[in-house]
């Protein structure tokens, strides 16, 4: 059985009873563009002529690495790169950072102890507030146990100061 094109397009509602014959399509290919694309379909890539200098150059492409092994197989670690020495720049660097690794642990403690500080100074002050609070309240009280003797002695001064007027007054009368 021989398909044709038109055999895999059938089912697709195109029309192809219009088609143009190839005598009246007359394209304008030249014969180092024929000669590019048959070269591409050997696998071998171009770039293009972007400049006009009529120069084509072939780039290759990178080959593939095939591995004959199965999939069910593992390869085996690439070795590692050389070690390279270390140099002047790379010393410097290191040196540079324990420098402020050492640098920010003393910073660290320094703050610290100054939060310990703060801390210790907080709680003494509490404790003092704390304290004169107490002497605050033990003067009021004193205070209002003193206003009260005062207020009764002079209130009794004056009581007897009263009775001692009215019986001078009843003593003359």
């Amino acid at each position: 059985m021989n398909f044709e094109p038109i055999d895999y397009l059938q089912n697709l509602n195109l029309d192809f009873t219009n088609t143009v014959s190839s005598t009246d399509v007359s394209p304008q290919i030249d014969q180092q563009e024929l000669d590019l694309f048959t070269q591409a379909a050997n696998n071998d890539f171009f770039s293009l002529d972007v400049f006009g200098n009529g120069n084509i150059v072939p780039i290759k492409p990178q080959e593939q690495v095939h591995n004959s092994h199965n999939d069910d197989t593992f390869d085996l670690p690439k070795p590692a790169p050389p070690i390279r020495k270390e140099t002047a720049r790379d010393s410097a660097a290191e040196d540079k950072r324990k420098r402020n690794t050492a640098a920010s642990a003393r910073f660290r403690i320094k703050k610290k102890m100054k939060e310990q500080e703060m801390e210790r100074r907080a709680k003494e002050l509490e404790e003092r507030v704390t304290n004169l609070e107490k002497k605050l309240k033990a003067a009021e009280l004193e205070n209002r146990c003193l206003k009260n003797i005062i207020s009764k002695q002079n209130q009794q001064k004056g009581d007897e100061l009263l009775q001692s007027i009215k019986q001078k007054s009843f003593e003359f009368s």
